[in-house]
């Protein structure tokens, strides 16, 4: 059960930022994200869950707290994306470390001479 616990964890674990092309406002339209980080225009960086277009802003959440950054603001936009390969790569990496220290185990347990 464990190792499914694992498993799942890691495969949703690797996830990079993706800069988009398009205005917030379309952005915030076409994909709905659940998160966005904002690059401003003084080079600040921000990320804004639940982001939705209020007016004149990007209006959402950022540690809970309500906050807004005007869309004349925003330098730069960006999404999550889950990026499989990482995950695939991930997980094989955490079973291989697994297989190893399982085959130093029994290495270990068998040099007395106890596992004939």
């Amino acid at each position: 059960m464990a190792c499914l616990m694992l498993g799942a964890a890691t495969l949703s674990a690797c996830t990079s930022w993706q800069v988009q092309t398009v205005s917030p406002e379309q952005v915030i339209a076409t994909q709905n994200p659940p998160a966005v980080r904002v690059q401003r225009l003084d080079g600040s960086r921000v990320v804004v869950d639940s982001p939705r277009i209020g007016g004149d802003s990007l209006v959402g959440a950022t540690g809970g707290k309500p906050t807004g950054v005007p869309l004349a603001d925003i330098y730069q936009l960006a999404i999550r994306h889950d990026d499989g390969a990482k995950s695939v790569g991930l997980v094989l990496v955490v079973a291989a470390g697994a297989f190893l220290i399982l085959v130093g185990m029994v290495a270990i347990a068998c040099s007395g001479g106890g596992c004939d």
